[in-house]
């Protein structure tokens, strides 16, 4: 059935009426025709034989696949056209491309590009083209792999470089002819050789102390860098010029030369980063800080570089660590390094532990470190500071039978004890609403306040801020089901902190799958929920959706804030975002305070998705949003090259 025209801007309300009656029912069928579909969805990945197949390629991804891409090309392949479609792409030689592959062919740096970077660097004066170190610490490196990684910095678009390459006493005989020839054919390579095997941290000090460069950068003895890397971050260093480091995105270079797992990274992202050393390659650093701060500490070995950047960072400004989104560096998956797998180097993790515990304890924070949900993850975990009142403010009309359920999740599984329940009542008529609210009131820290007027959900939540007792506000939605006890806690966690500005947490759809893991600005028409639809246990891109994370935006479906920054911020929009986005434009306004958002995984609740009240989207609001908020799209905690329709953080087309 084709849809019934738009009316006249000046046609009679009777008209629109009937149009926007019109497209309610399309979207009632639609939304009747996507359950079904999702219901059949849900009956393939739940059932043995796509499990089974998922364990089996996982086992085939950590295996054979990890060798030989193209493999995994021709697998897929046959799986999905045939054994007469593999058959003709092995016999032409032609193989299907992957997004990425696309992705690496619409970027790729051209003979003009080249020549543009070039007379950019041209054009920069004297100071802003700083002599930048290139350290590589040698053990025992295959000789074309440390061919390929010098060869890289040698070519170079930006030419004011030195090499820096100290061996670490290899066993191999090839390895000392070869760092001399490097030397022989190029004056900006520089040589140490150490007399005594001290492993990586020692070596990459070693390194650093002959570093000549006002900036410096770290690259391993089998990877390679972009000709355009070196170029990239001088431009971007000379529009910040007391910048104290800049990091890129990264891939994966597999054994036979193919670039795979591309790692498009967001901008500063603190708390990511306490959760795992997601900078990792490419990064520059400026040398005297590093000096300044120790440099790289023995004892720390195979997450050397964490320990060291933390140090840094805590030196700087937010505003002084840059990101460029382009894939600078090439990691190479060579077996049993941690570019194939995550776990291959347990000392590592128990490294990278050790930094995040002396963190804690230079930063004045109460906490402890404890292992993530994947591994090479971790979670900081807060110690919350006295035990301050929580506010849970709970909108809801009738429906009385999800209201209960909400409240009596929260009695009777949540560990924090400090919480008192405010009832934002807008308008129920329901007779057994009212029972409820009458056994409610009976107890002592229940509030029920009664708003009388058309739905604003900004106005009700402000209503109930103004009169919480609590130091800490809890937006919940009545719709939403506690599942475990430490939820509040591992939000409070967070919500104590006087940098954060507001918390959000996990929430599942009743099928178990993500209904919201932070909020992504500028993905659909104006916002979208990270992850929205994976599984509840995936990780998600890189960890992102099982990791303590920073998001420009949380759904105020679950968000904790404090009581006093939410008025001083005047709390939700009632004006222009009476209905959608109030959750996302507070957020932004916090942002713009220079407060952190953050999400936590460890706070999670089954979402029956505005169940009471339904979905509403206003073309108004929407257009609100996009005008205010503009600056933040592309979102600064996501990535340009990711897909700005889907939440899914695929890579964009």
């Amino acid at each position: 059935m084709s849809a019934a025209p738009r009316p006249d801007d000046n046609a009679p309300v009777e008209a629109w009426k009937a149009y926007a009656s019109e497209l309610e029912g399309g979207l009632s069928a639609a939304e009747r025709r996507a359950g079904y579909l999702q219901q059949q969805l849900n009956r393939v990945i739940g059932s043995p034989p796509w499990r089974m197949a998922q364990r089996l390629r996982r086992f085939l991804d950590d295996t054979i696949f990890a060798y030989s891409p193209r493999l995994r090309k021709l697998v897929v392949l046959t799986v999905r056209s045939g054994p007469a479609a593999a058959f003709e792409a092995v016999r032409t030689r032609t193989m299907p491309d992957t997004k990425f592959e696309a992705w690496l062919a619409r970027n790729a740096l051209t003979d003009a590009g080249a020549a543009e970077l070039r007379a950019k660097i041209e054009a920069l004066p004297a100071e802003r083209k700083p002599l930048i170190s290139i350290l590589i610490p040698v053990y025992d490196t295959p000789r074309e792999l440390l061919i390929e990684a010098v060869n890289s910095v040698k070519a170079q678009i930006y030419t004011n470089w030195e090499l820096c390459l100290v061996d670490d006493k290899s066993p191999s005989p090839h390895i000392r002819p070869l760092m001399e020839k490097f030397a022989q054919e190029d004056a900006r390579v520089r040589l140490h050789f150490r007399e005594q095997n001290g492993h990586i941290s020692r070596t990459t000090q070693d390194a650093l102390n002959m570093a000549k460069g006002e900036f410096f950068g770290l690259l391993d003895h089998d990877d390679v860098i972009s000709p355009d890397a070196l170029a990239r971050m001088v431009l971007k260093l000379s529009e910040h010029p007391d910048a104290g480091m800049i990091y890129s995105d990264r891939d994966l270079l597999e054994m036979d030369g193919h670039h795979t797992g591309p790692y498009f990274k967001p901008d500063w992202n603190p708390d990511l980063f306490m959760s795992n050393m997601y900078l990792c390659h490419l990064g520059v650093y400026r040398t005297a800080l590093a000096r300044e701060v120790g440099g790289f500490r023995a004892g720390y070995e195979g997450s050397q570089d964490y320990d060291f950047v933390l140090r840094l960072t805590e030196n700087l400004t937010p505003e002084q660590i840059l990101h460029i989104p382009y894939m600078c560096y090439s990691w190479r998956r060579v077996p049993g390094s941690t570019a194939q797998r995550y776990d291959a180097k347990g000392y590592a993790d128990l490294a990278s532990r050790k930094a995040l515990t002396d963190a804690l304890q230079r930063r004045g924070i109460q906490g402890s470190v404890e292992s993530g949900n994947i591994p090479s993850q971790f979670r900081v975990r807060r110690t919350i500071q006295g035990s301050p009142l929580v506010s849970i403010l709970i909108p809801f009309r009738d429906r009385a039978d999800y209201l209960k359920r909400c409240i009596y999740s929260i009695r009777n599984l949540t560990a924090y004890p400090n919480y008192e329940f405010i009832l934002l009542d807008n308008g129920s008529t329901e007779d057994a609403t009212r029972q409820l609210l009458e056994e409610e009131q009976r107890e002592s820290r229940v509030k029920v306040i009664r708003i009388d007027e058309p739905f604003n959900y900004s106005r009700i939540n402000n209503r109930g801020a103004r009169e919480a007792s609590g130091e800490h506000l809890l937006l919940l939605n009545n719709d939403t089901e506690v599942l475990e006890p430490e939820w509040l806690s591992a939000m409070l966690e967070h919500s104590q902190r006087p940098e954060v500005g507001a918390v959000g947490a996990k929430l599942l759809y009743p099928d178990g799958r993500v209904q919201h893991a932070g909020v992504i600005v500028g993905v659909g028409e104006v916002a979208g929920h990270a992850f929205r639809f994976y599984p509840g246990a995936d990780p998600g891109y890189y960890g992102s959706a099982s990791a303590i994370r920073n998001y420009s935006a949380v759904t105020a479906a679950c968000m904790m804030t404090r009581k006093n920054v939410f008025l001083e911020a005047g709390g939700l929009n009632e004006t222009d975002l009476a209905v959608a986005y109030n959750d996302v434009d507070y957020c932004l306004r916090l942002r713009e305070k220079g407060l952190l958002i953050v999400y936590t995984p460890y706070a999670k609740l089954r979402h029956y998705e505005s169940i009471s009240r339904g979905l509403s989207n206003n073309p108004r609001e929407s257009a609100y949003m996009c005008r205010r908020w503009a600056k933040y799209m592309p979102d600064p905690n996501y990535n340009p090259h990711l897909s700005q329709v889907d939440e899914d953080f695929s890579i964009g087309v």
